[in-house]
């Protein structure tokens, strides 16, 4: 059988990042005195100094809410499909626990995600069977999903 240089470069990868992801993801909350949470699952390739995440940013905190907004390493994504699981379930238990976390310490009574292009996905496994969520909002600008 032979092997392909990009299966042996894509193996090579992938032992790299076998580790949790839990600790390259970013977070940035927001706190505005509000019972309300608006939590965003990013799209691909996002960061905060982006200029969607910073529009989106501020108009929450105009309009008085409070948020909370991840940033996902371009790992998350990749020709691995266990792999590119495993992540996304990581990814779904994190932002599950932060919100048990937060929500307890600030008394938020409506929490609400908003899912970005491929955060549409994230925001979904966070909202599913999830009773701290109230409400989930999907963006999605391409047609690839």
């Amino acid at each position: 059988m032979p092997l392909s240089i990009d299966k042996i470069i894509t193996e090579v990868q992938d032992s790299f990042h076998n580790n949790s992801i839990v600790k390259r993801i970013g977070k940035f909350f927001f706190y505005a005195d509000s019972p309300k949470l608006y939590i965003i699952t990013p799209y691909w390739h996002a960061a905060m100094s982006q200029f969607p995440m910073r529009m989106l940013k501020r108009r929450i905190l105009k309009s008085g809410c409070s948020c909370l907004i991840y940033q996902f390493p371009v790992k998350i994504l990749s020709d691995n499909v266990d792999l590119t699981e495993k992540y996304f379930k990581e990814i779904q238990e994190e932002v599950k626990k932060d919100i048990r976390k937060i929500k307890d310490k600030y008394n938020f009574s409506e929490i609400i995600v908003v899912g970005m292009s491929l955060g549409c996905v994230n925001a979904l496994m966070i909202a599913n069977k999830n009773s701290d969520v109230n409400k989930v909002c999907l963006v999605v600008a391409g047609d690839s999903l």
